[in-house]
């Protein structure tokens, strides 16, 4: 936490030992898993996205390219609303970047229309790496696609191509019509608390199987998405702990490569239209014979066909007598059960900075409420309600139990995404400003609001990239993690009626319940 500024005389307690210290800095205070000890672009400079253009001075594009080529720099935003991409936004070779989404005005940040992602520089030799990014949004236009896409036309919504060191975190990713996500060549990296919504498929993670390793993929939501969670292509370690698939449509997954698996505590809630389907000949999760991983797998959930966490999550399934990892002779051929060789009896020591691991009913009950882009900061640092439209449907839907029919979806295992009002609603508002932080937000241009910087330090005399109190965090970050409170503040959208249109000096009365006090997006909070 900062040090308070007080008038008066400052005692300074040397003899404090700071045991932490010993310890590696995590990215954030909440950062957890392989990628957990990304540093991004602490102590680097503030680059400011101003507008919401595809490219050019003030455009995302334009701030993770000069943060680059200074070295490093963090990527914070005085606009909200859905930036207009025309053309893909890659970058290639970036290091030491952090993408700071909870900075962004009330209606958040979002990506929109084309895919965002990272890549390879100096002639695919140099991988991008040491990168963090929080509460974002990546959606694309995936209309243009929809009657071509058996033509080879497909598109993910984010790529880490060939990355390491990294951790992605609070964001939410929609509308591919291939997987929503795919991360290529790359170790050491941590996908936390995201909200993977409506995509054809959801994840393949790694490129070469034999080579790839150290994925962490833990309290992650998945909800209107086919299948592949997670694909994994690995020789080394992996985590796969406490997710929640949510009105899904076909098998789970189907790594690949020599993998050492935790597959633990996830939450599979019922198929959307059917709960048998595919289940009888693609399996729930299927590596192919060629491959020889060590899987452990314990205390998983899948509702109304195996719901015994405690049973035998391998080879016991009410529905399928051939059990829930099998393996893969060949497309659609079911080789039974993985043999005991494959089988680890007890979990692999957790990859990163270790965490919270909790049951599959608790992961049901409380991972909506913590997932996608759900937060943002306003000018003193408080904590306020982030979560835009589409998502709040996305949210509302899991936790109300309703699916969506998968049997209107007229191609293979509902791959046609986006045909939704919703959907038509969210690209009618891309390129459109929502907010713009004031003139006076910031202006010393160090990334921390001036209101806040004087209530913390007196004065706004502090650049934000030294380390006041000695915790390993600079001085910007500590005002960015007030969206990590230990109390981590659940947010939900409460509905208090129909607008009332009234004239000055008027009042009215507006009506809403089921929590103890109320927030309005302007910061006040009522009983």
């Amino acid at each position: 936490m900062p040090l308070k500024y007080f008038k008066g005389t400052l005692l300074l307690l040397t003899l404090i030992i700071n045991f932490n210290s010993l310890a590696q800095q995590l990215a954030f205070p909440t950062a957890s898993g392989a990628g957990a000890y990304a540093t991004g672009g602490r102590g680097y400079g503030v680059f400011k996205v101003t507008n919401l253009n595809n490219d050019g001075p003030g455009s995302l594009r334009q701030a993770v390219y000069d943060a680059d080529s200074n070295g490093g720099g963090n990527v914070v935003f005085t606009v909200s609303g859905a930036i207009n991409l025309t053309s893909n936004l890659g970058w290639g070779g970036i290091q030491n970047v952090s993408i700071w989404g909870q900075t962004a005005p009330d209606g958040g940040i979002s990506v929109a229309n084309k895919l965002t992602g990272f890549y390879a520089g100096n002639s695919q030799t140099e991988p991008s790496a040491n990168i963090i990014i929080r509460f974002m949004r990546f959606r694309v236009d995936s209309s243009p696609l929809i009657n071509s896409q058996y033509n080879g036309i497909e598109t993910d919504v984010f790529v880490m191509e060939y990355a390491n060191n990294y951790i992605i975190d609070h964001c939410s990713f929609s509308f591919g019509t291939d997987e929503a996500i795919n991360h290529g060549n790359g170790e050491n990296v941590t996908w936390q608390h995201n909200l993977i919504a409506e995509n054809s498929k959801a994840m393949i993670m790694g490129q070469v199987a034999q080579q790839q390793g150290n994925f962490s993929f833990n309290n992650n939501l998945f909800t209107r998405t086919s299948h592949r969670f997670v694909n994994v292509e690995s020789g080394g370690r992996v985590d796969l702990i406490n997710n929640y698939i949510f009105d899904w449509y076909s098998s789970s997954a189907a790594p690949r490569g020599g993998f050492q698996l935790n597959h633990m505590n996830n939450y599979f809630g019922p198929n959307g239209g059917d709960n048998n389907i595919d289940l009888d000949w693609r399996g729930f999760n299927y590596v192919q014979e060629s491959w020889t991983p060590s899987i452990h797998a314990s205390g998983n959930i899948y509702e109304n066909v195996f719901e015994d966490p405690n049973a035998d999550n391998i080879g016991n399934s009410s529905n399928n007598s051939d059990g829930f990892w099998r393996i893969r002779t060949s497309f659609g051929n079911n080789g039974g059960i993985i043999p005991a060789s494959w089988r680890a009896a007890t979990p692999y020591t957790l990859l990163g900075e270790p965490f919270t691991v909790r049951t599959a009913a608790e992961v049901k009950a409380q991972l909506p409420d913590n997932a996608g882009a759900h937060k943002r900061l306003d000018e003193n640092g408080n904590v306020l309600p982030g979560l835009d439209v589409l998502d709040n449907i996305y949210i509302t839907s899991v936790k109300n139990g309703v699916h969506t029919d998968w049997q209107l979806r007229d191609s293979y295992f509902g791959d046609i995404v986006g045909n939704s009002d919703h959907y038509d609603a969210y690209f009618a508002t891309v390129g459109n400003v929502i907010n713009t932080h004031p003139s006076g937000y910031d202006t010393d241009n160090d990334g921390m609001p001036d209101a806040w910087e004087v209530s913390t330090f007196g004065n706004l005399n502090r650049t934000g990239m030294d380390d006041l109190d000695g915790d390993g965090y600079t001085d910007f970050e500590e005002f960015l993690h007030g969206v990590d409170g230990a109390d981590d503040t659940i947010f939900v959208v409460a509905d208090a009626g129909n607008d009332i249109s009234i004239c000055v000096g008027e009042s009215t009365q507006l009506t809403a319940s089921g929590g103890a006090s109320y927030q309005w997006n302007t910061g006040a909070t009522t009983a």
